[in-house]
C-alpha cells in the first residue's frame, strides 16, 4: 500500500537523524579543538628577541637602512630620550649608554620593537607581529601613497587658484 509506512522506516529515520546530530556535534567539537590549538599556538610563550638581537640585526643586515631607525632609551638623568640609531652607536655614545636601557626602536614614527608592550616586528617573535622586511615594505607603500595623495591635492589646489570660478 502506498500511504502506509513500514514501522521500521520510522526507526531507520530516527537513527539517521541521531547520526546526523552526532556527526554535526563531532564536526563542531573538532573545529573548536582546532581553533583552540591555533589560539594556544599563537599565545605560546616564545621568548621575545632581546634588544641586542634587534640591534645586531639592524646594524648588520645590509638590506636594512639603519639611518631610518630611532632608539628610545632611558637616560638616568633625563628620563626617556630618542636618539637616531646611527648616532646612538657612534663610538663616543655607544660606550655611555648600555643596551639594557633601550626601551623601544622605531622605524620612522612606527614602533618596530618595544620591550614593555612586547612588540617585535624585527624578528616577528611576538604573536601577530610581522618581520622587518614586510613591515618596511608596508611603511614604504603607505609613504608612497601619502606622497601621491599630497601631490594630487597640491595639483588640485594649484588648478583652483589658476581657474577661480566667479
Amino acid at each position: 500500500m502506498k500511504g502506509v509506512k513500514d514501522p521500521s522506516d520510522k526507526y531507520f529515520e530516527a537513527q539517521r537523524k541521531k547520526e546526523k546530530v552526532a556527526h554535526k556535534r563531532q564536526a563542531r567539537a573538532e573545529l573548536e579543538a582546532k581553533e583552540d590549538k591555533e589560539i594556544a599556538r599563537a599565545l605560546e610563550a616564545k621568548p621575545m628577541r632581546s634588544e641586542s638581537d634587534v640591534v645586531e640585526r639592524i646594524r648588520h643586515d645590509e638590506s636594512i637602512e639603519s639611518s631610518r631607525f630611532t632608539i628610545g632609551h632611558l637616560d638616568r638623568f633625563h628620563g626617556m630620550q630618542e636618539t637616531a640609531f646611527d648616532t646612538f652607536f657612534s663610538h663616543e655614545d655607544y660606550v655611555d649608554i648600555p643596551l639594557h636601557r633601550i626601551r623601544y626602536i622605531k622605524f620612522h614614527d612606527e614602533i618596530v620593537w618595544d620591550r614593555n608592550n612586547k612588540i617585535d616586528h624585527v624578528f616577528g617573535s611576538t604573536p601577530g607581529a610581522r618581520k622587518i622586511h614586510d613591515f618596511i615594505a608596508k611603511q614604504d607603500e603607505y609613504a608612497e601613497a601619502q606622497k601621491q595623495r599630497e601631490e594630487r591635492e597640491e595639483r588640485e589646489e594649484r588648478r583652483r587658484r589658476e581657474n577661480p570660478r566667479s
